[in-house]
């Protein structure tokens, strides 16, 4: 096992929850232990916080930028292609249909745009991951690798600043921006490095899927509240406060990892690990190591089916999010950016909900194994799809924010499922592989969507949405597959399988769940 040292910044009680002068006696008495139980459940929150605002404050800007990006890339391609007087009424639905061409046309370009952006991202992003971010953890503390995204972004939100401020500049001089937040990893880093810090703390309290459930809460819930926000600002106020605001979320993450995260570091390397070797090649080497690890076959199986699935996943959502704009504004829907932004907030915020209410209720009131969670999160996946590759009206469309509601659960159980999987100080280059592989699943994503969505306008502009759904049901068949096996076989993937910690009753019982499956994973 390793031995993680962190850091804690100490707490003072006292003056956290500050007593009045009481006299003596038991009255007094009575009151300064009603004070000190009334702030102790505080004090246990606070403490308990971790990587939690980092993500919460990066995902909410990246969210944002997204939202603002796929709105001002429209715009500029729009310009590219007419004047601006054109571009204002194109947003009328009557206007619209009486210039379908000329519609059709900015909605190619744009996509187009958004391909090359997303490219200029995901390939220095999976570069980084692969190369040297993905083990930084394990090397140097679980604080480095947040620090890294939070820099790259900062500068994109600036470029993004100065972009939105001419907004007949091309669409061009927003790549060089785009490169640097690859670089820097984007935020598939921050999601790594964040569900691998959680899991590493997890490994003595036994709250994995606790935490990565909060994990998962804080990344849907902020989604929501950006994207209604950022629809609602760029109508009203223009695309510069969005990014402005992006910018102040992203120096306020970098702040906190900076000051007030505590470092967590993996096991003492020694001398020949951290020598001559420079620290890219150390880490391809570590990812090499992580590849050719003797593993139980059983074991290798479940970890690739799982990293299979979570990729089929980013690669419909990924695709989704690409059209999703550009599906909505074109007639006969012809959606205000105010109307996608209460759509997408919607939809995140139920399925963010769902991950931290309705997960926990589950597997409290229930005997349900966490293989069927993820099957429920699928099939919601896969209905919201087809209805929304089918809905015109807007009304229609907005069934799909209940449709989709459980569409959280698949990612939140296995990301905990494969992280017990591996050994504490493998985990690190685990979130690696995995987000590296997400990276390169985004690049393959806005290429196909990209590249499909222009092809099918004049035939079914629905049909990626129907695409997806299918990718979704194939999904559904390995882990029916994995379901059948596991229930046949009784097998204990996990050192505890962390999704049961939600309901754990007895830390006595969790402990000895750890070590029978420890035992499991090493013959």
């Amino acid at each position: 096992m390793s031995v993680y040292h962190v850091t804690q910044p100490q707490h003072d009680t006292t003056a956290t929850c500050p007593q009045p002068h009481l006299s003596d006696g038991p009255a007094a008495s009575n009151r300064r232990n009603m004070s000190a139980s009334c702030c102790q459940p505080v004090l246990s929150v606070i403490r308990s916080v971790t990587v939690e605002p980092v993500l919460f404050l990066f995902m909410f800007a990246s969210s944002l930028t997204f939202s603002a990006f796929l709105a001002v890339t429209y715009d500029k391609s729009c310009l590219l292609l007419h004047n601006a007087t054109f571009c204002d009424e194109l947003n009328n639905d009557t206007f619209a249909k009486g210039h379908k061409h000329e519609e059709d046309l900015v909605q190619q370009e744009s996509s187009a745009w958004i391909m090359r952006g997303n490219i200029a991202i995901t390939v220095p992003a999976t570069l980084c991951l692969l190369l040297w971010l993905g083990s930084l953890g394990d090397r140097v503390g679980r604080r480095a690798p947040l620090v890294v995204p939070c820099v790259a972004a900062i500068v994109y939100s600036v470029s993004n600043i100065v972009n939105a401020a001419f907004l007949s500049w091309s669409p061009a001089l927003m790549l060089p921006g785009q490169v640097v937040s690859g670089l820097g990893g984007s935020y598939l880093a921050v999601l790594m490095a964040c569900y691998t810090y959680l899991t590493h703390l997890s490994e003595e309290s036994g709250t994995g899927m606790a935490r990565v459930g909060v994990a998962e809460g804080a990344v849907f819930l902020s989604s929501t509240v950006s994207v209604v926000v950022a629809g609602r600002m760029v109508d009203v106020l223009g695309y510069v406060p969005v990014f402005g605001v992006a910018l102040a979320c992203q120096v306020l993450a970098l702040g906190y990892t900076v000051f007030l995260l505590p470092n967590i570091k993996a096991r003492e390397r020694t001398q020949s690990d951290t020598g001559s070797n420079s620290c890219c090649l150390s880490s391809a080497r570590d990812m090499w190591t992580f590849f050719t690890t003797a593993r139980a076959a059983r074991v290798k199986v479940h970890l690739v089916l799982f990293i299979v699935v979570l990729d089929i996943l980013q690669l419909c959502t990924t695709g989704e999010g690409d059209i999703l704009l550009l599906y909505l504004k074109r007639s006969p829907r012809s959606w205000s950016y105010t109307t996608y932004g209460y759509f997408k907030g919607s939809e995140n915020f139920t399925r963010g909900a769902a991950v931290l209410l309705l997960l926990p209720l589950f597997k409290k009131k229930t005997s349900v194994r966490d293989t069927t969670l993820i099957l429920a999160g699928l099939v919601s996946k896969m209905a919201a799809l087809v209805l929304l590759g089918l809905a015109k009206e807007t009304w229609a469309i907005f069934l799909v924010v209940g449709v989709a509601c459980l569409q959280g659960f698949p990612s939140a159980g296995l990301r905990s499922l494969m992280a017990s999987l591996v050994e504490t100080e493998e985990q690190g280059r685990l979130f690696g592989v995995v987000a590296a592989t997400e990276s390169v699943v985004t690049f393959v994503s806005t290429l196909v969507f990209n590249g499909l969505y222009p092809l099918t306008l004049d035939l079914y502009d629905g049909l990626c949405f129907q695409l997806a759904a299918g990718l979704v049901f194939l999904c559904v068949i390995v882990i029916v597959c994995q379901h059948i096996d596991l229930t046949r076989r009784d097998m204990t993937l996990t050192r505890n399988l962390q999704i049961d910690d939600v309901i754990a009753t007895s830390r006595d019982h969790i402990m000895s769940n750890t070590n029978a499956g420890s035992s499991a994973a090493c013959r």
